[in-house]
């Protein structure tokens, strides 16, 4: 169950079963993760993109660097815009924190507010090796949210007086 709370690749059940060198069936595995989770109440602690941040941002080696609370600030904005959109309900909160992170460092590559010379493909391979997520979905992904930053935006725009 951890795993496939956790985990952006969970272990299937039969990986899970090798593993204790077949001393349970698979209908015992399911049996178990269902009574765990009626124990629970089915409250299962659900893990969301910001839970990533620090993780990513200590792995980059940019959590004390100058402009860190902006990059956070946007960070966090939008993983919550993205929340409200059902199309990025369908990938692993993993991937949501890394495309949201790309595009809050995104926003600030030009600027003297980030002193880290880690930022563009560098960083998307960091990223992807570390989360084992192929750069292509990766980079997707961010585009996606991008997307979603800029209808956001120009809706903002044509809203005020």
């Amino acid at each position: 169950l951890s795993s496939k709370l956790r985990s952006h690749k969970p272990l299937s059940a039969l990986k899970l079963i090798d593993y204790t060198d077949n001393s349970i069936s698979l209908m015992d595995l399911l049996e178990l993760e269902i009574l765990i989770l009626q124990k629970l109440r089915y409250d299962s602690d659900s893990i969301c993109p910001n839970d990533y941040l620090e993780i990513y941002l200590n792995k980059l080696h940019i959590e004390h660097v100058t402009g860190v609370d902006v990059i956070k600030r946007h960070f966090f904005a939008f993983t919550a815009l993205c929340s409200t959109e059902i199309q990025f309900s369908f990938y692993p909160a993993s991937m949501v924190a890394f495309a949201c992170l790309m595009c809050a460092l995104d926003g600030l590559k030009d600027s003297t507010q980030l002193e880290c010379g880690q930022l563009g493909r560098n960083l998307v391979n960091v990223l992807s090796s570390y989360t084992h997520i192929d750069v292509d979905c990766l980079e997707l992904l961010t585009e996606s949210v991008n997307l979603l930053l800029g209808k956001s935006a120009q809706s903002a725009m044509t809203s005020e007086p």
